[in-house]
């Protein structure tokens, strides 16, 4: 059995004004900024939100509130090295040229392919 999980007004107001004060709250799109806004009323009036539904939805935004350039291309990095090391593994590269699954290791390598891919527009980026 899990606890549930518990949102109160200071840690809302903590994120949204981190988020002010990074440029990051131009993340959020449509409704998603003022309902952040009215539930942090509602944890002010109340004291916790408790309502799971309620709570998975601004854990969703918070993500995308405290959400780094480094971690998007993290994460894009490693969906470019899968694509590769599949191309790869197909025609033979990992046999002759060892040292490419060294690289594809390297925090650094997947970092750069993934701000490669964040820079790219889409219709220059090519299919292996």
């Amino acid at each position: 059995m899990t606890l549930p999980i518990r949102l109160t007004w200071s840690e809302l107001a903590y994120y949204w004004t981190k988020a002010i004060r990074n440029g990051r709250i131009h993340r959020l799109v449509d409704l998603e900024a003022p309902f952040y806004k009215s539930c942090m009323l509602l944890a002010k009036i109340k004291g916790v939100l408790i309502n799971p539904k309620v709570v998975s939805m601004l854990l969703d935004i918070i993500k995308k509130l405290t959400q780094t350039p480094k971690y998007e291309a993290l994460r894009r990095g490693w969906k470019r090295i899968r694509e590769m090391l599949s191309t790869f593994r197909r025609n033979g590269v990992l046999n002759w040229a060892p040292r490419v699954r060294e690289w594809m290791s390297d925090e650094r390598f997947i970092i750069y392919l993934g701000f490669m891919e964040m820079n790219n527009p889409i219709y220059y980026r090519s299919t292996l």
